[in-house]
């Protein structure tokens, strides 16, 4: 199985999933905290040929995006860390 394959089977498990539980959780948000790591290495795979050969909008465009991929990443592992926890807010049932 490709890297790619994995990295799909992992969204749809991920997606398809309810948490039952706080440990249920915390082990989806680790399971979509490495997807999103993942899918922010693949998008700096792919700076360089946007910025040379999209041209500077294109370029600027694909930098947010990279930065916004990253940033989702930071607040998952933030989501299961609060989760592992049991801290930061209300909980709603």
């Amino acid at each position: 199985m490709t890297d790619g394959a994995r990295w799909w089977e992992a969204v749809e498990k991920v997606t398809a999933a309810t948490p039952g539980s706080t440990d249920e959780l915390v082990t989806l948000l680790d399971e979509l905290a490495t997807v999103a790591s993942r899918w922010s290495d693949l998008l700096d795979e792919f700076r360089q040929a946007t910025h040379k050969f999209g041209g500077l909008s294109a370029g600027l465009s694909y930098d947010l995006a990279c930065r916004r991929a990253e940033q989702a990443f930071i607040e998952l592992e933030i989501a299961r860390r609060n989760a592992r926890t049991g801290g930061g807010g209300d909980r709603f049932s």
